[in-house]
């Protein structure tokens, strides 16, 4: 599994990562978009680039490869 994180004070609501994850990951909540499906993210990373505000973190999370 792949910890993702949006940085709100960075995001500007633009929806970019909601329209270009081809996994489902994220979801608009109305007044932001939350990472609602992190378990099926595959950190192809095609979120992180395309965001104008560098709002987004994908890594490794390093408590569930432990597991």
């Amino acid at each position: 599994m792949h910890k993702v994180t949006i940085d709100y004070d960075k995001c500007v609501y633009c929806k970019t990562c909601l329209s270009i994850c081809p996994w489902g990951v994220y979801e608009d909540t109305g007044d932001r978009i939350d990472v609602a499906h992190m378990k099926d993210c595959v950190c192809c990373m095609s979120c992180v680039a395309p965001c104008p505000t560098d709002a987004i973190t994908v890594e490794e999370d390093p408590l569930y490869l432990n597991k």
